[in-house]
């Protein structure tokens, strides 16, 4: 009976709430004049603190990374924007990840004037620490979609080892590094494509590295790849061809869940096109569990399907809260000129817990500028990095809003706290 009683409250639990997340209010990362675009986020779990960093338009194709941190409790920024790279040329596509045993950051981006993967450390109060390290060339973004702002690097850290890999494109490779940034391993021969994405398994060790593949596919323009490779930058077995399908899977992102040792990969994939919308293109949010092994787990899980338009999305898992959250930018009718910021939590076995749900709508000013992406409506480029001391997750974005123009851009944020529990054994109410 006690078994029954606790199906009974959970069943009770989930058909009264009212929703499966609480918000905070927006908040506003910065509020520069100018353009600030292209954000990422990530997590100090010993100062209960983000480090947020974005591209700054300094002026025409000269963009330097900027950072600010932020509360971890409030989310709200503490001083002022710092610029963390700059220099002479551009700089684009920055990616940051936390070193748990140096309590520092990690901030990779790409100078766009000979497609040189650089990294920056970054402290934990936020201000750089040494000099600007040269990783690698990672040539991209996707020829399929170069105004997709894809994601050219790629970042995670290796807590057990205390290093980190970035990943780099055409082809892909990766490059070892210790925490001072000197070179270690080369990873080369990786496969072929672009836009990688990186996670580390800290029970076995090793590192998933998931990209946009031009090589093994049959259908469409690009299809999505995944391989393990060691902590010492050792190929593991071959490569794991995830998805397949007419069109092309593009932008991946991977979440790693040590709870049960496994990843989830998510990416948006075309699956159309829809007569009178320009651009017309169709697409759906997917995700797949991979174990640690390097193994598919289950079907392909559509996070969401059927909408018309959804892109450019990112994950995490919180262990305090049990869940994924997967976030995109996204409009129901197939324009993206005017898409806003949802949500998805997943639970460990990869069911959606609930409906996905709106994050920020971002409005419409009712003009056409016409068929430039700079010049629409949107918000996007999410990104999101859990709290496990709350089981929250903090979310990021680019935010045009109303009145758009591609020297007004800000990067606005929302805490999203889950009223809902991952669990997935009903012996915990016994």
């Amino acid at each position: 009976m006690k078994r029954w009683s606790g199906i009974f409250c959970l069943m009770f639990y989930f058909g009264m709430a009212s929703s499966a997340q609480n918000l905070s209010d927006v908040i506003t990362i910065t509020g520069e004049p100018g353009a600030q675009q292209f954000p990422d986020v990530a997590y100090n779990i010993r100062d209960n603190t983000f480090l947020v960093v974005w591209e700054h338009v300094v002026d025409v194709n000269l963009n330097d990374i900027n950072g600010i941190l932020v509360n971890g409790d409030t989310g709200q920024p503490m001083g002022s924007p710092v610029t963390l790279i700059t220099g002479i040329h551009s700089f684009e596509a920055p990616e940051v990840v936390y070193n748990s045993q140096d309590n520092e950051f990690l901030v990779v981006a790409r100078r766009v004037n000979d497609n040189m993967a650089v990294a920056q450390r970054v402290s934990a109060q936020g201000q750089p620490v040494g000099d600007i390290v040269d990783i690698g060339r990672s040539n991209g973004p996707t020829f399929f979609d170069p105004a997709a702002r894809a994601r050219v690097v790629a970042v995670a850290y290796n807590a057990t080892d205390n290093r980190f890999i970035v990943g780099l494109g055409e082809p892909m490779t990766a490059q070892i590094l210790l925490p001072d940034l000197s070179l270690d391993y080369l990873v080369e021969n990786i496969g072929v494509g672009t836009n990688p994405a990186l996670a580390w398994s800290s029970v076995q060790n090793v590192f998933l590295m998931a990209w946009e593949d031009r090589q093994i596919r049959s259908t469409g323009s690009e299809n999505l790849s995944a391989r393990l490779i060691s902590n010492d930058g050792v190929l593991l077995d071959e490569i794991l061809l995830l998805r397949d399908q007419e069109f092309a899977e593009e932008s991946p992102r991977i979440a790693y869940n040590p709870d049960d040792d496994q990843f989830l990969v998510v990416w948006d994939e075309r699956i159309g096109f829809k007569e009178g919308i320009i651009p017309q293109t169709l697409t759906d949010t997917i995700a797949q569990l991979v174990s640690a092994d390097g193994q598919r787990i289950g079907d392909p899980i559509p996070i969401e399907a059927g909408t018309a338009y959804t892109l450019r999305q990112d994950v995490d898992y919180n262990p305090h809260s049990k869940l994924y959250l997967v976030v995109w930018k996204g409009d129901p009718s197939g324009d993206f000129a005017f898409a806003d910021i949802y949500g998805q939590f997943v639970k460990r076995d990869g069911s959606l817990a609930n409906g996905n749900f709106l994050i920020y709508e971002g409005g419409d000013d009712n003009t056409d500028e016409g068929n430039s992406e700079q010049y629409y409506d949107e918000s996007k480029l999410p990104v999101v990095a859990a709290n496990p001391l709350t089981g929250g997750f903090y979310v990021v974005w680019e935010e045009g809003g109303t009145n758009r123009n591609p020297e007004d851009r800000n990067i606005l944020a929302r805490y999203v706290e889950p009223t809902i529990t991952g669990f997935q054994d009903w012996a915990i109410f016994e």
